[in-house]
């Protein structure tokens, strides 16, 4: 996910000419997406937040499906997310549960993206 994000960036050209670890978002989808105008790529621990709080649950029986009428769920971090790791957060609950691997999830998602 966090690849396809820089490739997206980089190719709208988002990122500030002189200081290029600010992304502007806010005349894009990805500002509507994460809900900021701008944000920093040096701050990781804000940019797995937003991409966590769009991650969406595909079930294995649903993906194998066309795919045009898929019912998601977003996926919502558990009690108080300022003491735990977000990069562990999706980690942790994707083996207790029937997801689908992560490369069908990020490219579902860049597909939506893209759109």
């Amino acid at each position: 996910i966090i690849f396809y994000l820089g490739q997206y960036i980089m190719t709208k050209r988002l990122y500030d000419e002189k200081q290029q670890h600010i992304v502007y978002c806010s005349n894009d989808l990805l500002g509507d997406l994460f809900g900021v105008p701008s944000f920093s790529v040096k701050d990781h621990r804000k940019i797995h937040i937003m991409i966590y709080r769009n991650l969406v649950v595909v079930s294995q029986q649903e993906s194998s499906d066309s795919g045009t009428s898929v019912s998601e769920s977003r996926c919502q971090p558990e009690g108080d997310s300022e003491q735990k790791d977000p990069v562990q957060e999706p980690q942790e609950e994707k083996p207790s549960s029937d997801s689908v691997s992560r490369p069908s999830t990020s490219s579902r998602r860049r597909t939506i993206s893209e759109t």
